[in-house]
């Protein structure tokens, strides 16, 4: 047995703030532009290294036109966000459809998974079960369609995750939780816990089997720094969890990395080390010591 190794993306250009102002700030810097060239550069090296990913996608991001927004479930303050966000942002923000085209090119070594349709989230206001799980149900619709690839993985937006039971009902799917899930969130356990990140290794992914048969799977490391006034003292963190990433030697572990592609978009010192990670871990899943697997694949061990 080898230690895994998992990778996930959570793709969704500026519908992950589509109710803030961030997406015009980031829009402004020219960041989901700027994303194109880098995002072609990730998909060569996913390529050359073979190394497998989750990629969860804002299923939204394939609409081409307003007419094709399919919202009528949403709750009024939601919709309404999404019909000005479509409105009033350019393509490049709202429409992935060029660089979802790519990763078809690494469809083999891709798992594609639901980011929901249009990145609701579950303590948005008003909103009710029955419109985020139709949420999540026209998103697999959508990705099932356009990938020929059944969808058995969500990850939540934001990692609000309070409307498992009702989605796991409809579909016992893979689910991705935030590391913290189900302990302790006391002020001073989160101080502890950021405190340890100084000296200790990222924790290992918890596989928690769910009464329906869903599979929760907590992510052990946010690859990214960027943003927040700790941002330097961030960085510095990332460095060396990566670098424990590649030094565990505990066989039975499963070590969950999660990002964003726009972060790679942010910074090109995030994006060579973010490089620098992925050819480090191919060099080790060719000599054997891990393996590189999906969150589907997960799944399957842990059900077998």
């Amino acid at each position: 047995m080898s230690r895994k190794i998992v990778i996930s993306f959570d793709f969704e250009l500026g519908w992950g703030v589509l109710d803030s102002e961030l997406w015009r700030i980031r829009e402004n810097s020219d960041l989901y532009e700027n994303l194109r060239p880098v995002f072609g550069q990730l998909m060569h090296v996913l390529n050359e290294t073979e190394i497998q990913t989750t990629w969860a996608i804002v299923s939204s991001l394939l609409v081409e036109s307003e007419s094709e927004l399919d919202i009528e479930h949403l709750p009024s303050s939601y919709k309404n966000d999404v019909v000005s966000f479509y409105r009033n942002s350019k393509a490049s923000t709202r429409c992935g459809l060029d660089l979802v085209d790519s990763l078809q090119l690494n469809m083999p070594l891709i798992e594609i998974a639901s980011h929901t349709s249009t990145h609701i989230y579950a303590k948005q206001k008003d909103v009710k079960a029955c419109q985020y799980v139709s949420d999540v149900k026209k998103s697999i619709s959508t990705l099932e369609y356009y990938f020929n690839q059944k969808i058995e993985t969500l990850i939540f937006p934001r990692d609000q995750s309070d409307f498992n039971n009702e989605i796991a009902s409809y579909r016992p799917l893979n689910f991705r939780l935030n590391p913290r899930y189900g302990l302790n969130m006391s002020t001073i356990f989160r101080v502890a816990s950021g405190v340890s990140r100084v000296y200790s290794s990222p924790p290992s992914s918890r596989v928690i089997l769910g009464s329906y048969g869903e599979l929760y799977q907590t992510g052990s490391l946010y690859f990214n720094w960027l943003g927040g006034k700790y941002e330097y003292f961030k960085k510095i963190l990332v460095k060396m969890q990566a670098s424990r990433v590649l030094s565990i030697t505990n066989k039975s572990s499963i070590c969950h990395i999660w990002l964003h592609p726009f972060n790679l978009a942010e910074s090109k010192e995030h994006f060579d080390l973010f490089v620098t990670f992925l050819h480090s871990l191919s060099r080790l899943r060719d000599k054997g010591v891990v393996e590189v697997v999906t969150m589907k694949d997960i799944s399957e061990l842990h059900k077998m």
